[in-house]
């Protein structure tokens, strides 16, 4: 009876979160992201944003971080905006065309959605 009341708890816990709506700017690197986490959107706007560990998306519960390049890309949930707060990834399932910048700029718009279990 204790293992099932203990594991009800842990279960409480754990949230999945779903990612949806992505683009990508990569150009050498990420230039600017935006995204939906459970239908609230989020954004970066530039390098040195999306440089930092934890982006803060006001009105969701998570904050979060994309990194990856030539359309493999991984989007990290934290449960939170403390660096110490829970954190899981998935896989961001993209499509990536020119974006007109030059030969290394590409915009990856995302074509599935991406459930992070946190």
């Amino acid at each position: 009876m204790q293992f099932f009341i203990a594991a009800a708890a842990l279960l409480g816990l754990a949230s999945a979160a779903k990612v949806t709506d992505a683009t990508l700017r990569d150009n050498n690197g990420l230039q600017s992201a935006e995204l939906s986490i459970d239908g609230v959107k989020c954004s970066a706007t530039s390098a040195a944003a999306l440089g930092a560990r934890q982006i803060a998306c006001p009105g969701s519960a998570f904050s979060w971080h994309v990194d990856g390049s030539a359309s493999d890309y991984q989007v990290t949930l934290f449960k939170g905006t403390n660096t110490g707060d829970p954190q899981a990834s998935a896989k961001l399932p993209v499509d990536c065309r020119a974006g007109g910048a030059g030969q290394n700029d590409q915009v990856c718009t995302q074509v599935g959605d991406a459930t992070v279990d946190i």
